[in-house]
């Protein structure tokens, strides 16, 4: 089975999909780049490189990663929010060229699940978890997220899930059978 990437705005459900998720198949979770409250782990760029060079070189009888977000992804819909009054995008994020390469690399080990419920629900699980549970500029901005992460294109494998539709068991047996 290919990792799992579970992506999304924040109230959109990630991490009680990854939870169900993990009971459902034999996922590990991977460590986090970046969490919702102080963004992502220095030199990120670095980050990406060295687990994309872990990743092609695990052995493939090892159970698969889950990904609570992935910074070729996040990192292009949250960081504009972070540069705000700052000198621009971080590190090799400058470079289009850099940023493709490495999501090619990395749509060929994964599956992308983007979690995409009405906006109403990601409003309403906003309003109710308050501006200050999220990153500054997150609640200001979670239509501009929640939009580009319905746009977002991906170059390998991607899963729109709506947990008002569809459930994680659900999901967890098409991502078995894809796999």
């Amino acid at each position: 089975m290919k990792h799992i990437i579970i992506e999304g705005c924040d109230g959109a459900g990630k991490t009680t999909l990854i939870t169900h998720l993990m009971e459902y198949l034999p996922l590990v979770q991977h460590a986090r780049a970046s969490d919702s409250k102080t963004g992502p782990v220095p030199n990120l760029s670095d980050w990406i490189q060295i687990d994309l060079m872990q990743l092609e070189e695990r052995p493939s009888d090892l159970d698969p990663y889950i990904y609570d977000r992935h910074p070729l992804i996040s990192e292009l819909l949250y960081g504009p929010i972070r540069w705000h009054n700052r000198t621009g995008p971080l590190g090799s994020f400058r470079s289009r060229e850099w940023i493709v390469k490495q999501q090619r690399r990395m749509a060929n080990l994964s599956t992308l699940v983007i979690c995409s419920p009405p906006y109403e629900e990601v409003e309403r699980v906003m309003q109710a978890q308050g501006r200050e549970a999220h990153m500054p500029g997150v609640f200001e901005n979670r239509f501009t997220l929640w939009t580009g992460y319905n746009n977002f294109t991906w170059p390998g494998t991607v899963i729109r899930y709506d947990r008002t539709r569809d459930t994680a068991k659900d999901l967890a047996q098409t991502l078995e059978k894809m796999n």
